[in-house]
């Protein structure tokens, strides 16, 4: 109820002088929606662009080894979904760990309650564990690696360049 505060619009035939408004003919009708989340995919190509909300603790994507990928900070997670229902869940990634002291670098992945411990290699490999997992459910695995200090000061953990779930059929 301030008109003196009014910002008059450049468009023709909107400004009402004697009430010091703009008539925009419209109606905004605000209102409050519950969104549903987009479940994750069941493969993640992390740095490609599109793995954003899927991964957390990574830094941004860069091209090594041929591969547009994320270095972890030691502690990143990435959500997936696996492709179908089941209890187990094989999970592979493609990770490489080119510390510069070429020293080991021992990382546990971890799902739902379960940890495994691999140790990366300097070139790109792909590792496949299986986990038993609640069926038709977004799962977070994460990757817990040691770290080393980098030139520009971050700390680096391994690279990861993609992951996926896949359900796997119970044995009878």
């Amino acid at each position: 109820d301030r008109p003196e505060y009014s910002i008059r619009l450049a468009n023709k035939n909107v400004w009402e002088a004697d009430t010091g408004y703009n008539k925009l003919n419209a109606t905004l009708t605000v209102g409050s929606t519950v969104a549903q989340p987009t479940p994750p995919p069941s493969f993640v190509d992390v740095g490609d662009g599109l793995d954003f909300g899927y991964v957390h603790g990574v830094y941004p994507a860069e091209e090594l080894q041929d591969a547009m990928a994320r270095w972890t900070n030691g502690d990143a997670l990435i959500r997936v979904q696996s492709d179908v229902e089941s209890t187990f869940t094989r999970v592979q990634l493609r990770l490489a760990a080119p510390c510069p002291d070429e020293q080991p670098v021992p990382t546990d992945i971890c799902l739902a309650h379960t940890c495994y411990t691999i140790t990366p290699t300097a070139t790109w490999r792909t590792y496949s564990l299986l986990f038993e997992t609640p069926p038709s459910e977004a799962t977070t695995i994460a990757i817990k690696s040691t770290t080393f200090d980098a030139v520009d000061g971050r700390q680096l953990g391994v690279l990861v360049d993609w992951n996926s779930a896949v359900g796997m059929a119970e044995r009878s």
